[in-house]
């Protein structure tokens, strides 16, 4: 027989058995479609898997609620697209920027105060187009569809303050911040600010979610009337402490979800209001900014959250807290052990992203240090 005969039978049995393995183990045509998402974009994926089409080829593990949020077959909601190393650069700036328009909603009267944390993510950039910021801040708004996403810039958060506090002309509150000599404390003023009077959850722009915001409270409190959710950004357990943090087990502030009108963002908003206006009245000002920690920062933060769970709970300390490894309900505050917002950094017990009780990633960009 000659050998391109030979050639041709070769190869006509190959074609003939690749045709019959692709219908036995991959379904037939529906097996080709399977084939074809893989060099689908991650959006059109998501849309051919949760049933866009008349097909509804959604997941037997997964489902959408009428929020638009994906929740899967034990009741917990899922992240759609988690943040990696490679994946921050990698999208469409245009396409983001229009997504990140701040909604009319944030200017809206206030709803029902204290009741549960309202459906709002705060940010805050000199600039929310800038690339630098939308590699972060898009995952918040991208995983959570039934929340409004804020991306406030100064001029947008200053108008928001005089909003909720009135006119400097006559409001102490507005005027503190308006006095502040450097943006490192009106952004740290603002977070507060803002969660008194609107609430939600305030995060900085150099983070993503690694968890759902709902599934932050665990399942068994979600019934318990929890109203301001912390979370221990550190812990030493060494004698020099003092050299590195502000306080022995110190909160985190990067991130924070509240009612509005909580007790604690009452008592820390007078507090740095009226620190602001003692500095100002003696001329001192520009000389407090040596202490930030203590002025707006963690110091004053962990501070007030200990005042307000000693006087209603107490005594409460922070030896009641360190090395908490799950979250911990005390009242109406939910306290989140130190890998929840500072997953990763590998001290202080601080464990993995990968870990269920990480919720939220800090990439620590130090961008306000540029303020």
């Amino acid at each position: 027989m000659p050998k391109v005969r030979i050639k041709n039978i070769l190869i006509a049995g190959a074609v003939i058995s690749g045709i019959f393995l692709l219908f036995q183990y991959g379904g037939g045509m529906d097996g080709m479609k399977d084939l074809s998402e893989l060099s689908m974009p991650e959006d059109q994926q998501y849309a051919f898997d949760h049933g866009t089409s008349d097909e509804k080829l959604r997941s037997d593990t997964e489902d959408i609620d009428e929020t638009g949020e994906i929740v899967n077959k034990h009741g917990q909601y899922e992240i759609r697209n988690l943040a990696a190393v490679g994946s921050l650069d990698e999208f469409d700036e245009g396409q983001e920027a229009k997504k990140m328009k701040l909604s009319s909603a944030a200017y809206e009267e206030p709803g029902d105060k204290g009741k549960e944390i309202p459906k709002l993510i705060w940010q805050t950039a000199k600039n929310p187009f800038e690339r630098e910021v939308l590699q972060y801040t898009r995952f918040w708004g991208n995983n959570h569809p039934s929340y409004i996403h804020n991306v406030l810039d100064d001029s947008q958060s200053e108008r928001l303050v005089i909003k909720n506090f009135g006119d400097p002309s006559f409001s102490k509150i507005s005027s503190a911040y308006e006095m502040m000599p450097f943006p490192v404390l009106k952004a740290d003023f603002f977070r507060y600010l803002v969660l008194l009077s609107r609430g939600g959850v305030y995060t900085d722009i150099d983070t993503t979610p690694i968890k759902h915001i709902n599934n932050w409270i665990p399942e068994e409190y979600r019934n318990e009337g929890v109203r301001l959710v912390v979370g221990i950004e550190a812990d030493p357990d060494r004698p020099d402490w003092h050299d590195y943090y502000a306080r022995r087990v110190q909160f985190c502030q990067w991130t924070i979800a509240a009612v509005p009108g909580h007790p604690v963002l009452w008592e820390l908003v007078h507090k740095i209001t009226h620190g602001t206006w003692s500095l100002h009245e003696k001329g001192e000002l520009l000389k407090g900014t040596d202490s930030v920690m203590e002025w707006t920062g963690p110091g004053i933060w962990t501070d007030s959250v200990f005042d307000y769970l000693n006087w209603r709970y107490g005594p409460f300390t922070w030896e009641n807290v360190t090395g908490i490894q799950t979250p911990m309900l005390v009242g109406d505050v939910l306290i989140l052990p130190i890998t929840s917002f500072s997953p990763g950094v590998w001290h202080m017990g601080s464990k993995s992203a990968s870990d269920p009780t990480a919720y939220v990633k800090h990439y620590f960009s130090g961008s306000w240090k540029d303020n």
